[in-house]
Protein backbone atom coordinates (compact mmCIF):
# COMPACT_ATOMS: atom_id res chain seq x y z
CA UNK A 1 0.00 0.00 0.00
CA UNK A 2 2.84 2.39 0.80
CA UNK A 3 4.42 2.16 -2.66
CA UNK A 4 1.09 2.81 -4.37
CA UNK A 5 0.43 5.93 -2.30
CA UNK A 6 3.94 7.28 -2.79
CA UNK A 7 3.91 6.65 -6.54
CA UNK A 8 0.81 8.88 -6.70
CA UNK A 9 3.12 11.82 -5.92
CA UNK A 10 3.95 11.81 -9.63
CA UNK A 11 0.52 13.29 -10.49
CA UNK A 12 1.27 16.50 -8.56
CA UNK A 13 2.96 18.27 -11.49
CA UNK A 14 2.00 21.82 -10.41
CA UNK A 15 3.09 21.17 -6.82
CA UNK A 16 6.54 19.94 -7.83
CA UNK A 17 7.10 22.65 -10.45
CA UNK A 18 6.15 25.29 -7.84
CA UNK A 19 9.10 24.08 -5.75
CA UNK A 20 11.47 23.99 -8.75
CA UNK A 21 11.32 20.25 -9.46
CA UNK A 22 10.88 18.53 -12.79
CA UNK A 23 10.23 14.85 -13.58
CA UNK A 24 13.25 12.55 -13.50
CA UNK A 25 13.46 8.98 -14.76
CA UNK A 26 16.53 6.79 -14.89
CA UNK A 27 15.30 3.18 -14.89
CA UNK A 28 14.55 1.61 -12.48
CA UNK A 29 14.29 4.93 -10.63
CA UNK A 30 11.65 7.63 -11.03
CA UNK A 31 10.93 10.83 -9.17
CA UNK A 32 11.59 14.55 -9.41
CA UNK A 33 14.79 16.58 -9.50
CA UNK A 34 15.78 20.22 -9.07
CA UNK A 35 18.97 22.18 -9.44
CA UNK A 36 19.48 25.18 -7.19
CA UNK A 37 22.19 27.81 -7.55
CA UNK A 38 23.90 29.35 -4.55
CA UNK A 39 26.04 32.48 -4.59
CA UNK A 40 28.34 33.30 -1.70
CA UNK A 41 29.23 36.93 -1.44
CA UNK A 42 31.53 38.84 0.82
CA UNK A 43 32.75 42.35 1.38
CA UNK A 44 34.44 42.40 -2.02
CA UNK A 45 31.49 40.90 -3.92
CA UNK A 46 30.85 37.39 -5.19
CA UNK A 47 33.22 34.86 -3.61
CA UNK A 48 31.83 31.59 -4.91
CA UNK A 49 28.98 30.16 -6.97
CA UNK A 50 27.85 26.54 -6.92
CA UNK A 51 24.78 24.37 -7.35
CA UNK A 52 22.97 21.66 -5.42
CA UNK A 53 21.13 18.84 -7.19
CA UNK A 54 18.20 17.38 -5.19
CA UNK A 55 16.37 14.24 -6.25
CA UNK A 56 13.26 12.77 -4.58
CA UNK A 57 12.88 9.16 -5.72
CA UNK A 58 9.52 7.43 -5.22
CA UNK A 59 10.26 4.49 -7.48
CA UNK A 60 13.39 3.47 -5.59
CA UNK A 61 14.29 0.13 -7.19
CA UNK A 62 15.92 -2.60 -5.14
CA UNK A 63 18.80 -2.44 -2.69
CA UNK A 64 21.07 -3.73 -5.47
CA UNK A 65 19.85 -0.97 -7.82
CA UNK A 66 20.64 1.69 -5.22
CA UNK A 67 24.08 0.17 -4.60
CA UNK A 68 24.75 0.23 -8.35
CA UNK A 69 23.67 3.90 -8.52
CA UNK A 70 25.96 4.68 -5.58
CA UNK A 71 28.92 3.03 -7.32
CA UNK A 72 28.26 4.74 -10.66
CA UNK A 73 27.70 8.27 -9.38
CA UNK A 74 30.04 10.84 -10.87
CA UNK A 75 30.53 14.52 -10.16
CA UNK A 76 28.32 16.92 -12.09
CA UNK A 77 29.74 20.16 -13.52
CA UNK A 78 29.36 23.10 -11.09
CA UNK A 79 27.37 20.94 -8.62
CA UNK A 80 28.69 20.81 -5.08
CA UNK A 81 26.08 18.46 -3.59
CA UNK A 82 23.93 15.71 -5.10
CA UNK A 83 21.23 14.62 -2.65
CA UNK A 84 18.99 11.59 -3.22
CA UNK A 85 15.96 11.01 -0.98
CA UNK A 86 14.59 7.49 -1.47
CA UNK A 87 11.01 6.89 -0.30
CA UNK A 88 10.99 3.41 1.25
CA UNK A 89 8.73 1.30 3.49
CA UNK A 90 11.51 0.67 6.01
CA UNK A 91 14.25 3.27 5.54
CA UNK A 92 17.73 3.19 6.97
CA UNK A 93 18.37 5.95 9.51
CA UNK A 94 21.84 7.28 8.73
CA UNK A 95 22.92 9.15 5.63
CA UNK A 96 25.45 7.84 3.17
CA UNK A 97 27.92 10.42 1.96
CA UNK A 98 30.57 10.19 -0.72
CA UNK A 99 33.11 12.78 -1.81
CA UNK A 100 34.56 13.24 -5.28
CA UNK A 101 38.28 14.15 -5.33
CA UNK A 102 38.32 14.76 -1.55
CA UNK A 103 35.33 17.07 -1.89
CA UNK A 104 36.89 19.42 -4.44
CA UNK A 105 34.54 18.07 -7.15
CA UNK A 106 31.51 17.75 -4.90
CA UNK A 107 29.61 15.29 -2.74
CA UNK A 108 26.81 12.77 -3.09
CA UNK A 109 24.42 11.99 -0.25
CA UNK A 110 21.80 9.22 0.04
CA UNK A 111 18.88 9.48 2.46
CA UNK A 112 15.92 7.14 2.98
CA UNK A 113 12.54 8.24 4.25
CA UNK A 114 9.08 6.85 4.99
CA UNK A 115 6.46 9.62 4.70
CA UNK A 116 5.09 10.75 8.04
CA UNK A 117 8.16 9.63 10.03
CA UNK A 118 11.10 11.59 11.37
CA UNK A 119 13.61 12.00 8.57
CA UNK A 120 17.29 12.86 8.73
CA UNK A 121 17.83 16.47 9.88
CA UNK A 122 20.04 17.25 6.84
CA UNK A 123 17.16 16.37 4.47
CA UNK A 124 14.28 18.08 6.29
CA UNK A 125 13.64 20.45 3.40
CA UNK A 126 12.99 17.46 1.12
CA UNK A 127 11.09 15.31 3.64
CA UNK A 128 8.83 18.27 4.44
CA UNK A 129 7.92 18.58 0.76
CA UNK A 130 7.15 14.85 0.56
CA UNK A 131 4.84 15.10 3.59
CA UNK A 132 3.18 18.19 2.13
CA UNK A 133 2.64 16.34 -1.15
CA UNK A 134 1.13 13.35 0.67
CA UNK A 135 -1.30 15.67 2.51
CA UNK A 136 -2.25 17.30 -0.78
CA UNK A 137 -2.92 13.86 -2.26
CA UNK A 138 -5.24 12.99 0.64
CA UNK A 139 -7.27 16.14 -0.03
CA UNK A 140 -7.44 15.89 -3.83
CA UNK A 141 -7.57 12.18 -4.69
CA UNK A 142 -10.88 10.28 -4.59
CA UNK A 143 -11.19 7.61 -1.88
CA UNK A 144 -10.53 3.97 -2.80
CA UNK A 145 -13.57 1.98 -3.97
CA UNK A 146 -13.78 0.11 -0.65
CA UNK A 147 -14.52 3.41 1.15
CA UNK A 148 -17.70 4.17 -0.82
CA UNK A 149 -20.72 3.70 1.48
CA UNK A 150 -22.96 1.44 -0.61
CA UNK A 151 -23.09 0.00 -4.06
CA UNK A 152 -25.56 1.73 -6.38
CA UNK A 153 -27.33 -1.50 -7.44
CA UNK A 154 -27.80 -2.98 -3.96
CA UNK A 155 -31.18 -4.71 -3.82
CA UNK A 156 -31.98 -4.61 -7.52
CA UNK A 157 -34.54 -7.23 -8.54
CA UNK A 158 -33.27 -10.44 -10.07
CA UNK A 159 -34.66 -10.54 -13.61
CA UNK A 160 -35.17 -14.31 -13.54
CA UNK A 161 -37.54 -14.57 -10.56
CA UNK A 162 -38.37 -10.99 -9.46
CA UNK A 163 -36.69 -11.35 -6.03
CA UNK A 164 -34.19 -8.82 -4.70
CA UNK A 165 -30.51 -9.84 -4.89
CA UNK A 166 -28.11 -9.04 -2.08
CA UNK A 167 -24.46 -8.05 -2.67
CA UNK A 168 -23.31 -11.49 -1.53
CA UNK A 169 -25.52 -13.18 -4.14
CA UNK A 170 -24.83 -10.75 -6.98
CA UNK A 171 -22.50 -11.97 -9.71
CA UNK A 172 -21.26 -8.60 -11.02
CA UNK A 173 -17.53 -7.92 -10.72
CA UNK A 174 -17.99 -4.93 -8.40
CA UNK A 175 -19.95 -6.92 -5.82
CA UNK A 176 -17.57 -9.89 -6.04
CA UNK A 177 -14.57 -7.64 -5.36
CA UNK A 178 -16.21 -6.09 -2.28
CA UNK A 179 -17.73 -9.25 -0.82
CA UNK A 180 -15.25 -11.90 -1.94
Amino acid sequence: MFNGAVSQLSVLHDFWSHWGFEPWVEPPFAGVVRRQRFVKSGLLGKVAEFAAWDCIVWSAGTEEDRARLWQNLAPLPDVMTQRFLFLLDSPWTERRIRSFAWGFRGYAEFYAYAPGTAGHPRAQDLTGLVDLGMELLKKTMPPPVSEFPTLPHDGLPDASNGNNVSKSECLCSLCRSVVG
